[in-house]
């Protein structure tokens, strides 16, 4: 069986794939089909580090393009402080390709109630007890699990029980994306890329 690392490590290498996959769908699907007309080749999507840079962008990684297109791509505002998904989209793939590895964390989700107190809400709420069982109490606390760290400090239960803990791998590059899940965010970009192509569709 892998260890927890090796399954954070899997778990990063998966994440990278799917960010350099997604940027090519950009790049490539959407800017240099060679049997369409709106775009020459070698051109690539210009996703700035702001407005004002992505005025210079456009004019220069897109030549050749329709004023349609140009258009389009102006309505998707891809800059930070734009379309922050997009930005950081390009930021983890450009990351990608200049260093071996993504930065990652360990992140705690929450806890199980324990039975004393799945009992007593149940008891007081007049809720199913069934439904109880199934409750997680939040971790308040965002940021990066370190060793040492206490997830729980809570009274000895009655009776001997587990309690279950949810932990998540999150994407942990600062001022890109600090303590974002990294299958819910790839989950976002991929539908955003579904939608960008679908709308850029008519322009190829």
């Amino acid at each position: 069986m892998a260890s927890a690392l090796e399954k954070i490590k899997l778990k990063v290498e998966w994440a990278k794939k799917h960010i350099r996959d997604l940027q090519e769908i950009i790049d490539s699907f959407l800017l240099s089909r060679p049997y369409r007309v709106a775009f020459k080749d070698d051109v690539y999507f210009p996703i700035s580090s702001g407005a004002n840079e992505f005025k210079a962008d456009l004019a220069r990684k897109v030549k050749g393009a329709s004023q349609d297109a140009l258009d389009a791509i102006r309505l998707v505002k891809p800059y930070k402080g734009g379309n922050n998904l997009i930005w950081r989209l390009a930021k983890l793939n450009n990351i990608d390709k200049h260093r071996m590895l993504l930065a990652a964390m360990i992140q705690h989700l929450g806890h199980q109630p324990s039975r004393e107190q799945r009992e007593r809400i149940a008891r007081l709420s007049g809720f199913n007890p069934k439904m109880v069982a199934g409750m997680y109490f939040a971790c308040d606390v965002k940021g990066p699990l370190k060793v040492g760290d206490i997830v729980l400090s809570a009274p000895i239960p009655k009776q001997n029980q587990n309690v279950e803990f949810r932990f998540e791998i999150s994407f942990n590059e600062p001022q890109i994306l600090e303590s974002e899940p990294i299958i819910g965010t790839l989950h976002q970009m991929a539908d955003f890329v579904e939608h960008l192509v679908s709308d850029f569709a008519p322009l190829l």
